[in-house]
């Protein structure tokens, strides 16, 4: 196990006795987190500086989900406009804090 040949180690700075596990997880879990706020930030960004854009997504969420319910995953091989504007708003933005 790559843990123990570690451990053994007295030159790495690796030391799993410290108990670091909890806090490598909440590192992963708050850099995932940056980049789904930074990702909503710009697409935030995006529906105000383009509210054509905006009218033409949410005229087909009315008219392939309606206004009872949220969009679900399986809706999506039937939204393709979501889909490009999705596409298009990862290619133009960073995930870099703003």
């Amino acid at each position: 196990d790559q843990v123990e040949l570690i451990g053994d180690d007295k030159t790495s700075s690796f030391h799993p006795s410290q108990n670091c596990y909890p806090k490598t997880a909440g590192d992963v879990f708050m850099s995932s987190m940056e980049s789904v706020s930074t990702t909503l930030e710009w697409a935030l960004l995006y529906m105000c500086c383009f509210p054509e854009v905006q009218k033409k997504l949410q005229a087909e969420i009315d008219q392939m989900i309606g206004t009872t319910r949220s969009p679900l995953l399986i809706d999506r091989p039937r939204m393709t406009y979501m889909d490009a504007v999705t596409s298009e708003l990862l290619r133009f933005s960073t995930i870099t804090p703003m």
